[in-house]
């Protein structure tokens, strides 16, 4: 939020929040209040999932933010699109997102990869380089430069972008992590990673960390944990990474000092699930059924 305010401030634009539902998806009369009262709104950004791993009315909010005459910017996780809507399904005008998850490793944070798309209307409007897919004159298949966007090099005044980087390597390991994968072997990743996810839910319950939000979720939800950040810290000590303690970044928000917001994914084995919960246990001071035999 910081980056963006930072970003907004020198053309005159502000950034509002808007509140959630105790389901922990947005609030959409809130959202048609900001949207048609006080100044006129240029855009509206939403995750799918949200930052709490949550789903969120897209259709309806997108709908909302046209009738008001501002663009809807959706933020999306790229393995979920082969079995959530895409953006262009609910009218999202840009799509944006992370590309770490298309077969690129961590690397202690880095490098990774953006991705963005857009309506035609917008493409002469985002920086950067578009190449397109066309035929030689022996009728092969070519890659050519369809549009490029004024850059530093080109009346630097008007240029869309300043900034550089080359994520062609990443770009590179994506394209051939999706076509090794193919359309069926990703939906395969995706539900994999939403069915390890139920287990995950089922057996943290077990050992005393319940959902916190009602809300449907895809592969990564909060869970209520006492004093979240000294049981992190001690599943830490155990080997056991438990998600992200959700104190640090809503340190206000008495529901979710006491959470951790945690995933699977394809990766996640049952015998990872059950360290977890394991571990969870004994911190909780709680013995998960069965565990003695």
């Amino acid at each position: 939020l910081d980056v963006c305010r930072t970003y907004f401030a020198p053309a005159g634009l502000t950034l509002e929040l808007i509140p959630t539902l105790a389901d922990g998806t947005t609030d959409l009369a809130a959202l048609e209040e900001a949207l048609t009262s006080g100044p006129p709104v240029a855009a509206m950004l939403l995750g799918q999932p949200n930052a709490l791993g949550l789903l969120e009315p897209m259709a309806e909010a997108a709908a909302l933010t046209h009738a008001a005459g501002a663009l809807f910017v959706a933020v999306v996780e790229p393995v979920s699109l082969a079995v959530l809507a895409p953006p262009a399904a609910y009218g999202a005008d840009i799509a944006a997102g992370e590309g770490q998850p298309l077969g690129i490793a961590l690397q202690y944070g880095g490098p990774s990869l953006g991705l963005l798309a857009c309506t035609t209307a917008l493409t002469r409007q985002i920086p950067g380089r578009l190449v397109g897919r066309t035929n030689d004159l022996e009728g092969r298949r070519a890659f050519v430069m369809t549009l490029r966007a004024r850059e530093q090099d080109i009346r630097r005044e008007r240029a869309a972008s300043n900034i550089c980087t080359n994520q062609a390597l990443c770009a590179l390991t994506a394209t051939v992590y999706l076509a090794a994968l193919g359309p069926h072997g990703l939906r395969d990743v995706a539900a994999l990673g939403a069915a390890r996810a139920r287990e995950l839910e089922a057996a943290l319950a077990a050992a005393g960390a319940p959902r916190i939000h009602s809300g449907p979720y895809l592969n990564e939800f909060a869970v209520r944990v006492p004093e979240a950040g000294r049981v992190h810290a001690a599943l830490l000590d155990r080997g056991v990474l438990a998600g992200l303690a959700l104190e640090r970044w809503y340190p206000d928000d008495p529901e979710l000092r006491d959470a951790l917001l945690v995933c699977a994914t394809e990766l996640t084995r049952p015998a990872d699930i059950d360290r977890f919960a394991t571990g969870l246990a004994a911190v909780l001071g709680r013995t998960l059924a069965g565990a003695a035999a």
